[in-house]
C-alpha cells in the first residue's frame, strides 16, 4: 500500500540526498566496523586480514557499482565532488559549473 510504482524506470540519477558524504557509506560504515573489531582485538593481523578484504572485495565491488552508474549523464559531475569512500574536502570549480549547467537544461 505505498505511493511508489516500483514498475517505473529509473532515468536520472539522485544524487542531490548524499552529496556531502562518499558515494559508498554502506561499504565505509562495514569498514568501519570490522575497523573496530580488528582494533579491539589488540593485534596487527586482524588489521591485515581487514586491508586484504577491502582491497579484494570492497574496492572492486565500489568500482563496478561507479562503472554501473556511469551510465547516467549526471554521474560525471556526482563522482568529482564526491569521495569513493570519504568526502571530498574541496570541490573545483568545474564539477560545480557542471552541475549548475545540467540543472539549468532539466
Amino acid at each position: 500500500s505505498g505511493d511508489r510504482n516500483t514498475n517505473q524506470s529509473v532515468t536520472r540519477l539522485n544524487s542531490a540526498a548524499n552529496q556531502q558524504i562518499g558515494r559508498n557509506p554502506n561499504y565505509l560504515g562495514e569498514i568501519l566496523i570490522y575497523l573496530g573489531f580488528a582494533l579491539l582485538a589488540c593485534h596487527w593481523l586482524p588489521l591485515v586480514i581487514l586491508g586484504v578484504f577491502a582491497a579484494l572485495i570492497f574496492f572492486p565491488n565500489m568500482k563496478k557499482k561507479d562503472e554501473s552508474l556511469s551510465r547516467y549523464p549526471e554521474f560525471a559531475a556526482y563522482k568529482e565532488r564526491s569521495g569513493m569512500l570519504l568526502p571530498k574536502l574541496f570541490v573545483g570549480k568545474a564539477a560545480e559549473t557542471r552541475e549548475t549547467v545540467e540543472l539549468a537544461n532539466d
